[in-house]
C-alpha cells in the first residue's frame, strides 16, 4: 500500500495539508451557499425544501450532486458560527 510507504512525518504533513485545503473548501462553499439559505430560511423555508431549491437552482455541493437536508443544515451551521476573516494583501505593521 503506497501510504505505508511513507515516513511518518511526511505522513502528518500531507495528511494537515489535505485537511486545510477540505476546510478551506468547506468555508468557501459556506461563504457562497449560506446568504442564500439565510434568505430562504427568513422566508420560513424548511431544509428539505431548501434542498430541493438549491438543487433546482444550480448550486453543487463539495461531494455529489444533490443536496439534502442534512446538507444544507451543516452548510448553514457552518456559516452561522464561523467568524469573519479579514484577507490582508500584507501583515499589519
Amino acid at each position: 500500500m503506497p501510504w505505508q510507504k511513507l515516513p511518518a512525518s511526511q505522513y502528518r504533513t500531507l495528511l494537515q495539508k489535505s485537511l486545510a485545503t477540505r476546510r478551506s473548501q468547506i468555508l468557501d462553499l459556506a461563504a457562497e451557499v449560506g446568504p442564500v439559505i439565510e434568505a430562504y430560511r427568513a422566508q420560513g423555508y424548511g431544509y428539505r425544501r431548501i434542498a430541493a431549491l438549491l438543487n433546482l437552482s444550480g448550486y453543487s455541493p463539495l461531494r455529489g450532486s444533490t443536496w439534502y437536508p442534512t446538507t444544507v443544515v451543516r452548510v448553514w451551521r457552518t456559516y452561522t458560527t464561523q467568524p469573519v476573516q479579514l484577507k490582508l494583501s500584507k501583515p499589519p505593521a
